[in-house]
Order: C-alpha cells, then structure tokens, then sequence
C-alpha cells in the first residue's frame, strides 16, 4: 500500500467510525424519549449519522486541509473554541432542519445533551492534542500506572543544517519553518501507526510498539512518505522561507521500560538504551552519505524495500563499548 493509499484509509476509517458513534448516540437518545419507540429510535440514528458525516468531515477533511493552517495560529483556546462552534453549528442546523424548534422537552432535552457532549468531546480532543493521542489513551486507561517492559522501535528525524539556517533566516522566521516541518512529519506517523515521543529541538522522535502487532512497522515506508511529503512541499518551503528543510534520520530497536512519571505534571516517560542509541545513530548520519541509517536490530523488523539498503559494516558509537552492526539509505 502506498503513502497516499494509506493515508486515504485512515482517514475513510476515521471518518466512518466517528459517523458510526454519532449515530450509536442518537439512537441512544431516540430511545430515551419519553415515548420511545423504535421509529424514533431509527430517526435519532439516522440524525446522529448526518451530524457524525458532517462533524466528521469537518474533523478529517477540513480542519488539516492547507488552507486552514491559519487555525494552528489561533492557539488553544481558539483552536478549541472554533472546533466547539463548528459542532455546536452543524448540530443545532441539523436538528432545527429536521424538526423546527417547538416547545416540546423532548427537543429541547436532545439539543441540549447533544451540546453538553459535544463540550466534552471537544474538551477531550484538545487535552489529546496537546499531549498526543496515544499518551492520552494510556493515561485514561492507566495502562502505564505501573512500568512495564515493552520492545519498541524509535525513528529519529533530525532537520539538516538548522543552525545555519537559524542563522540566515532569523530565529522568528525559523520557528515558524519549524513548526510547519513538524506539522508536515506528523501526519505521515500517524498515518503509519506511529507516535510522537518527544520534540527535542528540531528532532522528532517517533515510535511504534513492536509487541502489539504481529506485522513489521512500517517504519520505511513512513520515511519514504515523509520524504515525498516534503519533497512535494519544497517550492511552498522555499517561498515562504526561502530554504527547504533536509533530513537525516536513524532506526533502533529494542527493550525499553514504559511508564508514568510525575505528579503536578504526568506523563509517559521511555527509559532505557535503545533511545540513546538511536540517538547515537543519528550522528553518524551528519555529514554521511546515507539519509538513514539502521541498527541491526531494527533492520531485523524491517521487511519493505530492503534492497535499497546497504550494509555499512560494524561502527562504534560515542559513549559505548564495542561495535554494532549497521545498515543505511542512501540519500
């Protein structure tokens, strides 16, 4: 499946499964009515599937579009207040078109529940967008309450020269292409099932749990996603900014300790080598001739594409003993 294919999907699987829980929702309400009956029951299905398609549309296909980025500047507060009244909008019109506004409690009752979960589904996708979606599920589901060992690849995207080009543009204006950059290479690692650990700097560090799936992480073929993305990209970077971000990146994998640490603040910290042997990798990629270059371990989870890869012998990384066996991209 390609990039484009697979981003696709997950957008149409997205999308269904929200207008599907929409519509699970109005027939809930349907039958809560006081005369509940089974035709009511359908008719708050089949409104809870218009609202879902046409919430979900805005959420899928609208808000990410390009032309909306001018979202991303109106903070928290106006990202949450925008998404809350394209909600409360697209609810309030569906309904008062299906059945104009009457006296009756039961409209008023299905308005008003509607609204209230709509704050708290609003409220809850902006705590996820602050932290992450996967970081948020684990900590609602406690998953992580107590540490627990779990093998895990790191993809580590580093952007080529940033200094430099802090210098030429100027830190405001850097910023701004940093931001854009990172928006850029996140969609492509959700969109192959991965997650973002940490931003550190101009670094992105990715991962994908290795335990959970019987199927190799994509994690090549996400690579090679957010290499055309950028790719295509290029002439928007380079009139906006007047530079094109490059890339250098590495691949570890290994085990890792999971958990949550903190208590005024939470979160799910990694500890353990394989991240700062990723970390290592990703040196050597400066200056090198490969993009991208693996660990033996992580090549050995890899099965896309392997031919393009090229074997570089055993290297010894900064701060380690003895040699490891790696493998690289060629740019």
């Amino acid at each position: 499946m390609t990039s484009l294919q697979l981003q696709i999907t997950t957008k149409a699987r997205t999308f269904f499964l929200g207008a599907a829980m929409f519509a699970g929702v109005g027939s809930i309400l349907g039958v809560l009515a006081d005369t509940a009956t089974i035709e009511e029951m359908v008719d708050g299905m089949l409104t809870g599937a218009m609202i879902g398609c046409s919430i979900m549309a805005f959420e899928v296909f609208i808000l990410p579009a390009r032309p909306m980025r001018f979202v991303s500047r109106l903070g928290v507060s106006g990202h949450f207040l925008l998404r809350l009244a394209a909600w409360s909008f697209v609810i309030v019109g569906i309904v008062t078109s299906i059945g104009p506004p009457t006296d009756d409690p039961e409209w008023r009752l299905s308005i008003t529940i509607s609204l209230l979960l709509s704050l708290v589904a609003v409220t809850f996708m902006t705590v996820e967008r602050l932290i992450g979606h996967e970081t948020f599920l684990n900590l609602l589901s406690g998953r992580y309450h107590q540490p627990r060992q779990e093998t895990v690849i790191f993809l580590l995207i580093d952007l080529k020269g940033s200094t430099a080009i802090a210098e030429r543009i100027g830190d405001r204006r850097f910023f701004e292409m940093l931001d854009r950059f990172i928006s850029d290479t996140s969609e492509p690692i959700r969109a192959f099932g991965g997650d973002i650990y940490k931003f550190v700097g101009d670094e992105i560090i990715a991962y994908w749990h290795v335990d959970q799936t019987d199927r190799p992480p994509p994690c090549l073929a996400c690579w090679r996603a957010i290499r055309t993305k950028l790719d295509t990209l290029r002439d928007e970077y380079l009139s906006d900014f007047g530079v094109y971000p490059e890339i250098h990146g590495a691949l570890h994998a290994g085990p890792v300790m999971i958990g949550q640490v903190g208590d005024y603040r939470r979160e799910i910290a990694m500890i353990g080598d394989p991240l700062n042997t990723a970390s290592r990798l990703l040196e050597l990629t400066r200056g090198h001739q490969h993009e991208l270059i693996l660990s033996e371990a992580a090549l050995a989870m890899v099965n896309d594409d392997r031919e393009t890869i090229q074997p570089m012998g055993s290297v010894t990384l900064r701060g380690r003993e003895g040699a490891i066996a790696v493998s690289g991209l060629p740019s």
